[in-house]
């Protein structure tokens, strides 16, 4: 009995391709990172998915509760791997949180820093 349930088990499962959700790395800038009003960031973030990654965000928030956007962008490139590397300028002093977040069309997966402007 034993194995007939394992043999259905396993009939069952073969079909089933095992979703690994894309990963996201942001290289740039760093946790803590501190910069000037009017300065330049460039943020570069790796996306990989074993399949394709089929949609990138990026999001700049700053000001008080991050409600203050500088910058939002989507890209809709359908690759394995992709390249973000996009400028924003420090419009203020104080705390800026950088969001990159990767759709691979079944699962949602984002990273964050936070970087000080001055």
């Amino acid at each position: 009995m034993k194995i007939f349930a394992f043999l259905i088990l396993l009939l069952l499962t073969a079909g089933c391709q095992i979703r690994r959700p894309p990963v996201v790395e942001i290289l740039m800038p760093k946790e803590g990172q501190q910069f000037s009003v009017g300065e330049t960031v460039t943020v570069n973030a790796k996306l990989t998915d074993d399949d394709q990654v089929g949609s990138e965000y990026l999001t700049v928030l700053s000001g008080n509760n991050y409600s203050d956007t500088i910058l939002y962008y989507v890209d809709h490139t359908h690759i394995g791997s992709y390249m973000l590397l996009k400028d924003f300028q420090v419009r203020s002093a104080g705390s800026i949180k950088i969001i990159v977040t990767a759709w691979d069309g079944y699962k949602l997966v984002e990273q964050s820093v936070f970087v000080q402007g001055y």
